[in-house]
């Protein structure tokens, strides 16, 4: 398997954060209430709000396993830039 270069993955984060964050500045109370579906799983549907900071705990959750498994397979910890 070939992974895409660090470069790649750094330059696509700063992008889709930059949107989100701009999304997440611009959105309304309306919105955030209003009740986010998912037609193959009804069990799912919640308000955005709930939808946006269940996404927010699953992808802290997705980068502290990414760290873990590093640590399992012997690679040095992530860096991140200014630390």
């Amino acid at each position: 398997v070939t992974y895409p270069e660090l470069e790649i993955y750094n330059k696509d984060w700063q992008m889709v954060s930059g949107e989100a964050r701009k999304l997440l500045a611009e959105i309304t109370d309306e919105k955030l209430d209003s009740i986010y579906k998912v037609p193959e799983m009804p069990e799912m549907d919640m308000p955005f709000f709930d939808m946006i900071g269940y996404s927010i705990h699953r992808e802290s959750y997705l980068i502290g396993q990414i760290g873990l498994w590093r640590r399992l397979l012997g690679y040095p910890a992530m860096k991140y830039p200014g630390m």
